[in-house]
């Protein structure tokens, strides 16, 4: 077993012993296979000083620790052997621009275990991959549609019972129909309203502007990402460093996840979508 994927596996273990409650929320098949870019896991977040002490055993180091979407996420890169090995994790409620669209209680909710790993409900999973990108970015990823119309089929109280946490029943209905007759194209042209609807919906849930600004303020003073001085390097190294950044981080992120590099206001810069990894580079 590749040495990421037992330091991952072993990582659940130290959890389970410790008695933190945690569920993978996607993807877990790919823990086993070693195709893995980065573990979505739900997790109540104030264990995270628990956390970081499990993920720091056996010569594995924290690299990169930031907490995004206004505490509902923490995102967390190891690495071991100067690099050569990295884990990418995202602990998590479930989130989007600062509201709480399902609980910790609700994401382990008849959670079960598969190959030694606890992996969140089919509902679950089924929701949060539904609109995990099409909160954020305005579309659902192709390859998990299939699954989310199955579940939607064969668990749709459950899966209503989870929309309505955050949305109206008018909207749960018919964000239902239309998976359960595939008109995926209808759901992302509705984004903007069910954006809006969200928000008014959970308006008391959300962060205040004046909370928004310090965090806003804070990633300012301390941006995240990994920062590179490059004012060494002459034109034609700086370029061909940009051009191998994605090769180099396609262990952490998948290739439609990394933004091309473009130059900004004098910075070129490789973004990763979903989990805004900044490289700033100064020329």
């Amino acid at each position: 077993m590749r040495k990421d994927i037992a330091y991952i596996i072993d990582c659940f273990s130290e959890f389970e012993k410790a008695g933190i409650r945690y569920c993978v929320l996607r993807n877990a098949d790919e823990i086993i296979s070693g195709d893995l870019h980065d573990v979505d896991i739900a997790v109540d977040l104030k264990h995270s000083d628990q956390i970081l002490k499990i993920i720091r055993r056996n010569g594995w180091r924290v690299v990169y620790s930031v907490w995004r979407d206004f505490g509902n996420v923490w995102t967390v890169v190891t690495s071991a052997d100067e690099g050569e090995y990295i884990a990418h994790f995202d602990f998590q409620s479930y989130g989007w621009d600062g509201i709480n669209l399902l609980s910790a209680e609700m994401l382990l909710e008849d959670r079960r275990k598969v190959d030694g790993i606890y992996v969140a409900s089919d509902s679950v999973q089924a929701v949060t991959m539904l609109f995990s990108r099409y909160l954020y970015h305005g579309y659902i990823k192709e390859k998990y549609r299939d699954f989310i119309r199955k579940v939607y089929l064969s668990n749709q109280c459950k899966v209503k019972e989870l929309m309505n946490s955050f949305l109206t029943t008018e909207f749960v209905n018919v964000i239902y129909e239309d998976v359960v007759s595939e008109d995926w194209k209808n759901i992302e042209q509705e984004c903007p309203v069910v954006r809006r609807t969200i928000r008014l919906v959970n308006k008391k849930k959300q962060k205040s502007k004046v909370s928004k600004a310090k965090f806003y303020l804070t990633r300012m003073i301390n941006p995240r990402g990994i920062i590179l001085d490059v004012s060494q390097l002459d034109e034609a190294d700086c370029k061909n460093m940009i051009r191998i950044l994605p090769q180099q981080l396609n262990h952490l992120f998948t290739k439609d996840e990394l933004i091309e590099s473009s130059s900004v206001g004098g910075y070129s810069h490789i973004c990763a979508r979903v989990n805004v990894l900044l490289l700033r580079m100064f020329p």
